[in-house]
């Protein structure tokens, strides 16, 4: 991750001369600056990297063909938001479609088990808000995961108080 340049993907075979193989630009505006990618996790089963971005969120990407992009990018999630956080009834999962897809809107514990469902089913494109019921969950902190397509995400992490 390198803030303002992005996701860059490096084959270091050749230690003495690495040659960038991908990048990934998680930020749009313009300059440099510590706006855009912050860390970046590679190491899921999956195969696809998350991406923190500074102003973003988490973007989840692979590799393929040696570029790296979102697995559906026309119709990923720009950005997923929940509110009021923290949750302590009722709250609102945000978010903006590029183009018309299948949505699920799910919740996973810290340990990645899947705890509610928020909603699925074919969305059209432009924003959309999605009732979250919190009254059921423990308090704590969860994930907000927003799949299209069953391979494009974008989360958002919500806390449950009381």
């Amino acid at each position: 991750a390198h803030y303002t340049e992005g996701l860059r993907v490096f084959d270091i075979s050749t230690p003495a001369a690495p040659v960038e193989v991908a990048f990934y630009d998680t930020y749009t505006g313009g300059g440099y600056g510590y706006n855009g990618a912050w860390a970046v996790y590679p190491w899921l089963p999956s195969g696809r990297i998350l991406v923190s971005d500074r102003t973003g969120g988490i973007s989840v990407v692979r590799l393929t063909g040696g570029v790296a992009a979102e697995p559906d990018a026309p119709a990923a999630p720009n950005e997923v938001t929940v509110g009021p956080n923290p949750v302590r009834g009722w709250s609102t999962v945000r978010y903006t479609l590029g183009a018309a897809s299948d949505v699920r809107v799910s919740v996973a514990d810290v340990l990645g088990r899947e705890v509610a469902v928020v909603a699925s089913g074919t969305r059209a494109a432009g924003s959309h808000a999605e009732a979250l019921d919190g009254r059921g969950l423990a308090p704590g902190t969860y994930v907000v995961h927003v799949a299209v397509a069953g391979q494009a995400e974008r989360i958002a992490l919500v806390t449950v108080v009381r």
